[in-house]
This record gives C-alpha cells, structure tokens and sequence, in this order.
C-alpha cells in the first residue's frame, strides 16, 4: 500500500527542513511518523523533485489497453 497524500506532503517538507539530505529525512520521517512504513530514502527526492516539476505529490493513473483473449490466438 502507497503513502497518503498528506504523508507525501510530510516527506517533502521533511525533505526541504533536513536541507535535501535523504538520510536525514528519512531519520525525521521515523521520529514523526512512529509505526508508518519507512520510506527508502530516495523516495523523499524523487517526491520533491515530482512536486518542483508537476506541481503534484498523486501519482498519475495508468491508462493502458488490455488484451482480450479470443479462442483464434496462438500460445
């Protein structure tokens, strides 16, 4: 299960307040956040660096085609 979006938030300020250091986030994001999954360190850059450039911390829904199975298709 993904973080909510308010967690998001809190890792990106987070980020910012620990002056972009990952490991030193992630340490802060513990203390605050007793209990929540930890989040690898690189996932505080990656949602900063989503938030400077798409203004958003939500991942983007995936629109893909599936495949339909039909009895003429080879395996």
């Amino acid at each position: 299960m993904g973080y909510s979006v308010e967690e998001r938030c809190a890792m990106v300020e987070i980020f910012i307040a620990c002056d972009k250091n990952k490991a030193a986030a992630q340490r802060e994001f513990v203390r605050r956040f007793p209990g929540v999954r930890v989040p690898a360190k690189n996932m505080f850059k990656s949602l900063y660096n989503k938030f400077m450039t798409k203004h958003t911390l939500t991942d983007e829904k995936r629109d893909r085609a599936r495949m339909v199975l039909t009895d003429d298709m080879e395996f």
